[in-house]
């Protein structure tokens, strides 16, 4: 069975950050998922944007223009 959760790559990104951070089995996933929701939510602001720009394609601009939203509204 394929694993959906990099787990592997979640664990070294925390590593990285945080040298002396000890994970629980699942708490890479909880990660992961934390880290896929919000990515959600800043596609969906960024789309937003571009409708309200008239535009069809997401630009960089746009997620630029609400990123700094999206990351105050994740913050938990």
């Amino acid at each position: 069975m394929k694993r959906s959760c990099p787990r592997a790559r979640v664990r070294a990104v925390v590593k990285r950050y945080q040298t002396n951070a000890k994970l629980s089995k699942n708490a890479e996933l909880v990660v992961f998922l934390s880290y896929m929701l919000f990515l959600k939510r800043l596609a969906a602001a960024s789309c937003v944007e571009a409708q309200q720009d008239r535009q069809k394609t997401v630009t960089g601009q746009h997620v630029k223009k609400v990123l700094k939203n999206v990351l105050k509204a994740s913050k938990g």
